[in-house]
């Protein structure tokens, strides 16, 4: 029987996922009556492949949860086989039926994981654990959140999130793509339904209305599974969830230790509470780290689009930005950032520091290991929580005394270097000295409670951590987890003055200084809470006439301060004190600031940021910049600038590049707080990439005539040679000045692969270890990029086959005795050739490099790209998603600025990668007949995702893609995921938003002289002369896209530079406008 099962559906076998052959009920049974008397005797081909035909819908069906054992499948057929014959017949069987070979991970080849998620989503438990079901309704509140529009590629992104907590068989790319089908069939028949039906009833009308609905889904699912995911999944409603971008993790360490993380979300969604401030002329801001972040994730970048009812935040920096080890004791800090300004700081809920030592921290399983073992968690609060998960972890002190009442039970689950995990299970409370919650497991719905501040925060001064204090007491907001912020009732707000003692209902008084616990009263139990620290809103730091003391008014009566060892002073009763400094001057950015309550209660150790009158810059210890030094890019984010206390402050950026001529105009952004030099790190980054690699930018802090040392900044400090005698740095530039640098790691380019370390040696030492290869070097001293020398040449032995992949061509292009000449050569390649294997072996080159923190500039293959910017594009078309904003860096790095590539380029390259693709396709059997489709749509995907990270490309792409005859002006919906909204009148758009910017920035003094566009909408002649740069700086750039003139140099590019990062939300609405009406003057013509 099932022999003659798998004979009858041999027509059918296309490599479909084993679920999709969906059996009957009939034809199961059937299959296992058939498995129970010949699996014994016989175990050909087709008896394989009937034998994972019926485990994968055994699991299916009747999976609970668990491990994973062959007793699952065996006890049900009655026998027994040894493991051995089991796993060759799961072997043959997915051969059979055309499928992956078993999934392999650390732990080994996964048969039955294999098996178990080849027959779709377990049913049981859909309906009775959280980890299924809590993906796919978390996929439905995702897709629900950002439309029926949303891109594919989004949503897949969303998917994989969301299956992080499945077992590994269900973290494929294929299953991804299937949850994602799945979901947006939930949200479809959600739509269908009157929009005023309760979602308990949705299943009754679709029954009624549509016969039928379940046969059509893509997973099956029925019974309790089919209610408890359907009700919950229809009670989804759009912009009803929202979720931080930026979340505390722990990971589970090689030891067992955890080890604290961010976890960066790709696209999410803000509550408006969270940017109150924002003025609401701004539809998009940009998030960039401050403060401690800032150090730890420079490059982090967010840009938010105001939207109904919140803002939508999308990650856009690279791949290194999503998750990075960040301590629970630091505070997260982020600062909106628009128009070239800073304006104001951000605070997430959640994103204070984390003390252990202080009492309780919940913890949810955020992803699993391939033994089911909890490899990340997810931060849930300091609120009691009800969770359908199975498992919660409690994070305490060291030695801290855990007690767990009732049902609950708690086991010891590894440690952290800030304290000890404990695995929770069941229902009732844990406590730590005065502080229990309620935890529930297993639940039958999820509920946590959470509580935030919001409120004026004080940028003078700071707690012990660096996180800035509130100024007065700010308003407590209250919310369920995924839903909207919205203040708590005054009768249900408990404080605790001092952090000790007991819980009042009395809010304190207006002038309170310290530390203030307030929580939320949850039926007569302590809840959610935050530990705040608060001065007074009338408090006032300054520095006397003499700068010899601390002028200080607005503080209650009686309190002591001590500015660091200096000699302490009283407040008197009208609130005021003279607190000396010490002596010797002032040094660091901070001071130690200690106050002493009158009553002994409570002493606070503080810091205070220094109320200057000047402006400085101060570096990563704190001291405050008094003569010159030079940094490199990387040593950016240990910097900052303190604004003076009165006036204005401005960060004043000069570049001096030799390839420019000189020194070039300088810069200034304006500084409205103390803020890190990493928050203009990208201007800073493009204005060295303009220079070229012996560019060096000076950074002055400029306020009211006076003017900072300067900061120097870099790409390398020092400039490394490969000499007979190994790899020397030259300190001075002189050749009997150098120093011998210590190990190297090298890379090969003609098979790029893991760095190799190399012990410094001369080079025949170093080519016997390393092999053959062109071997580049990754130096670096003290932590600091240094420039790396020529490549190390090895040849391949006689009578051995060398090891590289390039072909004769290429390898005499990189045997070039001077950079011009190989770059020359490699784009006379690139021009000439259409091989895929030159543009492959370029992509793993730049992999390499950009995995070890290298610029890919060092690569003549990257600079001959801004010769033959098709080939650049073609290299964004084959990026991996994650590596996608790493890709679009390389503008930074030597190849040509994405505005400036030409539209035929584009849609040559999105041409000749379709082409490409779908003959890789055409060449899998079961994808033949679709292969031109899936391609195109692949294509699709890979257009919406760039317009993701640069809609300023919006009309590059469009015009791009019609001039390819890839699409006509109906299809750009198709390919873009929605009309490009300046097409229709590119003119009035060019001028709607002129005048917005006009508005925006009439007031200013900006001067952009030389960004004048050869031709401009005849309405252009009514704004004021200095706004005209600004305002031509997209027809500016579409010129230099259609070839109408050079790409700018010199003064000219530095004004662009500027222009671009001082209105970011002018140029990527406008330039899609300019590259339309551009095109529309051209065609005319």
């Amino acid at each position: 029987m099932p022999m003659e099962f798998a004979a009858a559906i041999e027509d059918e076998i296309d490599g479909r996922p084993l679920h999709l052959y969906r059996l009957s009920e009939r034809r199961f049974d059937e299959l296992e009556i058939g498995l129970r008397s010949s699996l014994g005797r016989s175990r050909d081909g087709e008896t394989a492949a009937a034998f994972v035909l019926w485990a994968a819908e055994h699991y299916r069906r009747y999976f609970a949860g668990g491990s994973f054992s062959w007793a699952f499948l065996t006890d049900a057929l009655g026998l027994r086989l040894d493991q051995a014959a089991l796993r060759d017949l799961t072997a043959r069987g997915l051969r059979k039926l055309r499928r992956p070979p078993p999934r392999s991970s650390d732990a080994g080849v996964q048969y039955l994981r294999t098996l178990a998620a080849e027959g779709g989503l377990p049913v049981r438990l859909l309906a009775h654990e959280g980890g299924y079901r809590a993906a796919l309704v978390g996929l439905v509140s995702d897709l629900e959140r950002l439309g029926a529009g949303c891109p594919e590629e989004q949503a897949l992104a969303f998917a994989r999130r969301r299956a992080e907590r499945l077992p590994m068989g269900y973290r494929t790319e294929e299953f991804h793509a299937l949850f994602v089908q799945f979901a947006r069939e939930l949200v479809d028949l959600r739509g269908r339904a009157p929009r005023d039906l309760a979602a308990a009833d949705v299943e009754i009308w679709l029954d009624r209305a549509e016969p039928g609905w379940r046969e059509r889904l893509t997973l099956r699912f029925d019974g309790d599974a089919a209610r408890a995911l359907f009700a919950e999944a229809m009670a989804v409603r759009a912009g009803g969830e929202v979720e931080e971008p930026l979340g505390r993790q722990l990971v589970r360490e090689q030891d067992g230790s955890w080890r604290a993380f961010v976890d960066v979300a790709p696209a999410t969604r803000l509550p408006t509470r969270l940017m109150d401030g924002i003025d609401a002329a701004y539809r998009r801001v940009r998030l960039a780290p401050t403060g401690a972040l800032a150090a730890a994730c420079p490059d982090l970048i967010l840009a938010l689009d105001r939207e109904q009812g919140g803002w939508s935040a999308t990650r856009i920096s690279g791949r290194r930005t999503a998750r990075f080890p960040f301590p629970l004791s630091a505070p997260i800090e982020l600062v909106a950032m628009a128009d070239g300004r800073l304006l104001q700081p951000v605070s997430l809920p959640g994103g204070g520091n984390v003390d252990p030592a202080e009492g309780l921290t919940l913890w949810t399983l955020a992803e699993s290991s391939d033994t089911g073992a909890a490899r990340r968690l997810a931060w849930a609060g300091s609120a009691s929580l009800r969770t359908r998960d199975p498992l919660v972890w409690a994070l305490v002190g060291v030695d801290a005394l855990v007690t767990c009442s009732e049902g609950l039970v708690a086991q010891p689950d590894g440690e952290s270097t800030e304290g000890r995990l404990l695995r929770l299970e069941g229902k009732g409370r844990i406590g730590v000295r005065d502080w229990s919650l309620a935890v529930e497991t297993g639940a039958d719905r999820t509920e946590r409670d959470e509580i935030a501040a919001f409120g004026a925060q004080d940028g003078t001064v700071r707690d012990g951590r660096g996180a800035p204090v509130f100024r007065g007491l700010p308003d407590i907001a209250f919310r369920r987890a995924g839903q909207g912020f919205v203040d708590l009732p005054t009768r249900r707000r408990l404080y605790r003055p001092g952090g000790r003692g007991a819980w009042r209902r009395a809010s304190p008084a207006e002038g309170f200084l310290g530390t203030l616990d307030v929580a939320a009263d949850e039926g007569g139990n302590v809840g959610a809470r935050l530990r705040l620290r608060i001065v007074p809103p009338a408090a006032r730091f300054a520095l006397d006439a003499g700068g010899e003391a601390l002028s200080v008014s607005g503080l209650p009566a009686g309190w002591t301060l001590r500015v660091e060892d200096a000699t302490p002073a009283v407040i008197d009763e009208a609130g005021s004190a003279r607190v000396p400094l010490p002596a010797g001057g002032i040094r660091k950015a901070r001071l130690r600031l200690r106050a002493a309550a009158p009553d002994g209660v409570e002493t606070l150790d503080w810091q205070l940021a220094l109320p200057a009158t000047r402006a400085h810059l101060a570096g990563p210890d704190g001291a405050i910049l008094e003569t010159q030094r030079e940094i490199t890019l990387h040593d950016l984010r240990d910097w900052r600038v303190l604004p003076a206390l009165v006036g204005q402050t401005d960060l004043s950026l000069r570049l001096v590049a030799p390839g420019l001529g000189g020194i070039t105009s300088p810069l200034a952004v304006r500084v409205h707080g103390e803020a890190p030099l990493s928050s203009v790190r990208d201007l800073v980054n493009d204005l060295l990439s303009h220079g070229g690699p012996d560019a060096e930018l000076r950074l002055r802090a400029l306020a009211d005539g006076h003017e900072s040392p300067r900061l120097l900044v870099r790409r390398f400090l020092g400039e490394t040679h490969l000499t007979e005698d190994g790899v020397f740095l030259r300190t001075q530039g002189a050749p009997g000045d150098e120093l011998t640098l210590p190990d190297l790691a090298a890379i090969n380019f003609d098979a790029p692969g893991p760095a190799v370390a190399v012990q410094n040696a001369p080079p025949e030492a170093m080519c016997a270890v390393l092999g053959p290869g062109r071997w580049f070097f990754l130096p670096s001293l003290h932590g600091q990029p240094l420039r790396p020398p020529r490549p190390l040449v090895v040849e391949p032995v006689a009578g051995h086959e060398a090891t590289i992949d390039q072909d004769d061509r290429m390898h005499a292009a990189g045997a070039g005795r001077t950079r011009a000449a190989r770059v020359a050569a490699y784009a006379a390649i690139f021009r000439d050739g259409d091989d895929e294997s030159h543009i492959m072996a370029l992509e793993r080159a730049i992999e390499a490099l950009t995995a070890h923190g290298a610029s890919p500039s060092a690569l003549d293959q990257v600079l001959a790209l801004g010769w033959v910017p098709a080939v650049a594009v073609r290299l964004l078309m084959k990026a991996d998603v994650s590596d996608l904003s790493d890709r679009l860096e390389l503008e930074r790095h030597g190849a040509r600025r994405w505005a400036f590539v030409a539209p035929r380029d584009w849609g040559a390259a999105v041409a000749a990668e379709l082409a490409s693709q779908a003959a890789s396709l055409a060449a899998i059997p079961a994808l033949a007949e679709r292969a031109k489709t899936l391609a195109r749509e692949q294509m699709a995907r890979r257009v919406r995702e760039i317009l993701t990270l640069r809609p300023d490309l919006d009309g590059h792409l469009a015009l791009g893609l019609m001039e390819a005859r890839l699409a006509a002006p109906p299809d750009l919906m198709h390919w873009l995921g929605r009309m490009p909204s300046a097409f229709g009148d590119p003119e009035r758009t060019l001028v709607r938003l002129a005048a917005a910017a006009a508005r925006r920035h009439g007031e200013s003094d900006l001067s952009f002289p030389d960004l004048r566009a050869a031709a401009q909408p005849a309405a252009f002649v009514r704004f004021a002369d200095h706004v005209n740069g600004l305002i031509e700086a997209p027809l500016f750039v579409s010129e230099v896209a259609f070839g109408l003139r050079a790409a700018p140099q010199g003064r000219t590019g530095v004004q662009l530079l500027r222009c671009i990062h001082l209105d970011p939300s002018h140029f990527d609405l406008a330039l899609p406008a300019a590259m339309a009406w551009q095109a529309m003057r051209l065609s005319r013509k």
